[in-house]
């Protein structure tokens, strides 16, 4: 026989559970906000907003490849070696772990090579966020290049 449980139980571990999924979707609804800001700074070629969007960790993996850390991948945006057209999210989910967050998903994205053509990519990709003082930031970028 189960053990009595104590008047309200039921009530309060609904109630923690719902301060729980309401926590997280605040928790989303502010990454997903960041991460248009990290589009947003990307097509600007921001390095200023970029540089308080992406964690000093970061590892940005390119759909070529290529890995980048924070200083290289600002240093590139700088000297104008990565450029962005219009940068527009697909879809995408995010789940939210105690001090940080995975956002899988798809976006359209324009490169704008140096002298080149500009060039539309669709990419699958993996965002994790970490959750710092000053709110969510990038640590990991993780991109594949697919076909449109």
């Amino acid at each position: 026989m189960a053990p009595a449980r104590p008047p309200g139980h039921d009530i309060v571990a609904l109630a923690q559970a719902v301060l729980e999924v309401e926590m997280k979707m605040g928790a989303i609804e502010s990454i997903l906000a960041r991460e248009e800001e990290f589009y947003a700074a990307q097509t600007a070629s921001d390095v200023a907003r970029l540089d308080a969007i992406m964690s000093d960790r970061l590892r940005f993996v390119h759909t070529t490849g290529l890995v980048d850390d924070k200083a290289t991948y600002l240093e590139a945006v700088r000297t104008g070696k990565y450029a962005h057209g219009e940068i527009c999210r697909l879809q995408g989910q995010t789940r939210v772990f105690a001090g940080g967050a995975v956002t899988v998903g798809v976006i359209d994205m324009v490169s704008k090579p140096r002298g080149g053509t500009p060039v539309t990519m669709r990419i699958d990709q993996v965002l994790v966020w970490e959750l710092a003082e000053v709110g969510w930031r990038l640590r990991v970028r993780q991109a594949t290049r697919q076909p449109l």
